[in-house]
């Protein structure tokens, strides 16, 4: 992977967001690649001059590049809410490519992919509809909420300049694909449980306790009004984690942590 961008490709572009914007969906062209299958290069979709997402010659899977001048924040703003809410319920949700750059040096620093079985309406806000004299009036938009992704759920492909093997990419994101099987609610629940677990601030390895994960009852029940049994449902997911190998049971209410701290 080469992490040097060619703004040469910009030239004729006076705005420093197209430039940006044709500069950083160059390089991805040549350089992302696909998580879900052994495919080195993707192709870019492009139904007008723009890019909207990329698409994997070999499985057709969609990847969504999010670039940004230094890094992402906790948030980051993307396509409409309802059209996104839609294809979440659909298990269409794209993966998303999360690049930061150097705007001086014209070098990726770093990049991470979201794979679209973390896209759950609990990491999804809704933004205000645009004012009444925007061109897109009454338009409303979403907020990805990175914080609220679980650590397994940031596979870094590039981190400090360092470029992951994509072996070890593709390693992590084989160890959560079985979410791709779950519906949405049911990978909402997952995600959530191990969001939970990831502010316990274990490592790989570490212990845990039944009890522990209980402290998160009320930000659960905040995401699931409905549900009047999180307590259920938090042991519920654990038993999904511990099937799939992502957590060790060890009795009496203790676990032990498998998955992979990628963040």
């Amino acid at each position: 992977m080469d992490l040097a961008l060619d703004n040469g490709v910009a030239e004729g572009y006076t705005s420093k967001a197209q430039r940006s914007r044709v500069i950083t969906e160059s390089w991805a062209e040549a350089n992302l690649y696909c998580l879900n299958c052994d495919a080195d290069r993707v192709e870019a979709h492009r139904p007008g001059k723009r890019v909207e997402d990329f698409l994997c010659p070999s499985c057709d899977r969609r990847i969504q590049l999010k670039a940004s001048r230094g890094g992402h924040g906790r948030k980051v703003a993307n396509s409409a809410y309802e059209a996104k809410m839609d294809a979440i319920e659909a298990n269409e949700a794209p993966d998303y490519a999360f690049m930061g750059f150097d705007p001086d040096a014209w070098r990726v620093t770093d990049l991470f992919y979201v794979p679209g079985h973390f896209m759950t309406p609990s990491v999804v806000e809704k933004r205000n509809p645009l004012s009444s004299d925007a061109r897109r009036s009454g338009w409303v938009g979403s907020n990805i909420l990175l914080e609220r992704i679980p650590e397994a759920g940031h596979i870094t492909v590039v981190e400090g300049g360092y470029v992951v093997p994509r072996s070890e990419a593709r390693a992590t994101f084989d160890q959560t694909a079985f979410l791709s099987d779950e519906d949405a609610e049911a990978r909402g629940w997952t995600t959530a449980v191990m969001d939970c677990i990831d502010d316990l601030d274990v490592g790989q390895g570490e212990r845990f306790e039944l009890a522990e994960v209980y402290a998160f009852e009320d930000r659960l029940a905040e995401q699931y009004p409905d549900n009047q049994h999180v307590r259920a449902k938090i042991r519920q997911q654990l038993q999904v984690l511990r099937d799939e190998g992502l957590i060790e049971f060890l009795g009496n209410g203790e676990y032990r942590l498998r998955w992979v701290d990628d963040r």
